[in-house]
């Protein structure tokens, strides 16, 4: 685990004990600090944690975690990242189309101009 690397310019307080529930934590921002900070930054993206210390303080921490890169010998052989398993005959029962991964019945109920649509495609109205 690699060192804590903290905000310079950004400070987390706990809520104020009368604070609603809906409110998590206070942050205050020394504008100045935390645009140099920021100037010497490189990443697109800066994910931060706000944690409570020991002593019962709430800091920001930078949120260093990236993902493990794959060994090349568990990726698709062509590098497309299309699987290599052989695919199962979809089409064989009376099904006009295919979603991959999405409840067809989570769709419709989700939105009626998506059920339009797909009546419209399928020929059931005008």
């Amino acid at each position: 685990m690699s060192d804590p690397e903290f905000i310079d310019g950004l400070f987390v307080k706990k809520p104020h004990e009368r604070a609603p529930d809906f409110v998590k934590c206070g942050i205050s921002i020394k504008r100045k600090e935390l645009g140099n900070w920021l100037r010497g930054k490189d990443d697109e993206w800066i994910n931060i944690q706000v944690k409570e210390s020991k002593g019962g303080k709430w800091y920001a921490e930078i949120d260093n975690w990236k993902p493990e890169k794959k060994a090349p010998d568990m990726q698709a052989g062509d590098g497309s990242g299309a699987s290599s398993a052989p695919k199962p005959d979809l089409l064989d029962d009376d099904i006009p189309f295919l979603f991959s991964g999405i409840s067809l019945l989570g769709l419709l109920s989700y939105s009626d101009e998506i059920q339009k649509m797909l009546q419209m495609s399928a020929g059931i109205i005008s």
